[in-house]
């Protein structure tokens, strides 16, 4: 296990919804502003480092247990931890606690680093890595593979890439393609259903005017109340898809 470090934040009206929730988007991009703070408190030249080889982190892979969501004005403890590393891919955990130290969400995630000149996974260097003392290994750690389509969607809509939807990479955020993938649900089916389980996988990089298609239809589970399967097309191109597993709101929560 690598170094761990903890923060805390304080959940904004703006980032709950009508449930006064944290959303599911925002929950995820609380959990990565954790890594990064941690990256700036062991090395505050990352960034110049990364600049400097036309570096940047992307993000390939999330697996997320939501127990419990935090709620509008919580305070919430983001402990992350860089678990280990191979040549290419980089292992990450988190943990969210609410004040009590009831463990509200926990996620793996895999990370790499891409040459934003060349568009390429390249080799991670010592140099990068080696402030978080994580454990350098040699084999994958596989993720749970999300099923391809089965043919018949429940919904489908198309959005158009604006330039607030990118981040530091000039490529569509994670969080963005999160958002895509809920926004086909119906009003009714989310106002009755919140998010439990999500394996989420990140394959090609979507940019600025690409016009992109969200896909969205039902599977049959025994372990959840609903469970929606969700893809990312740019044209005929795969960018992401997504497993859901859902269970009915508990409104007495």
């Amino acid at each position: 296990m690598g170094l761990s470090y903890t923060t805390t934040h304080q959940v904004q009206f703006y980032e709950c919804d009508i449930h006064k929730q944290l959303t599911l988007p925002m929950l995820m991009s609380v959990a990565i502003t954790a890594g990064e703070l941690q990256t700036y408190s062991l090395d505050p030249t990352a960034d110049a480092y990364l600049e400097e080889h036309h570096l940047g982190w992307i993000i390939t892979n999330h697996s997320l247990d939501i127990h419990q969501f935090p709620k509008e004005n919580e305070q919430i403890f983001v402990t992350t931890e860089a678990e280990s590393y191979n040549k290419f891919f980089c292992y990450r955990n988190f943990y969210i606690h609410n004040q009590q130290g009831k463990c509200l969400a926990t996620m793996k995630s895999v990370f790499s680093l891409m040459d934003l000149e060349t568009r390429k996974i390249v080799t991670v260097p010592e140099e990068v890595i080696s402030v978080y003392q994580s454990e350098k290994i040699k084999r994958i750690h596989r993720f749970p593979v999300v099923p391809d389509p089965s043919g018949e969607m429940l919904a489908q809509e198309n959005y158009r890439v604006r330039y607030f939807d990118l981040d530091t990479n000039r490529h569509v955020n994670n969080a963005r393609y999160l958002a895509w993938m809920l926004d086909v649900l119906p009003f009714s089916f989310l106002e009755k259903y919140e998010p439990t389980h999500i394996e989420i996988s990140f394959q090609k990089e979507i940019e600025y005017g690409n016009t992109i298609s969200s896909q969205c239809e039902e599977r049959e589970s025994t372990e959840a109340d609903k469970e929606t399967a969700h893809y990312i097309y740019n044209q005929d191109v795969l960018s992401a898809k997504a497993l859901i597993s859902w269970r009915q709101r508990n409104e007495n929560e």
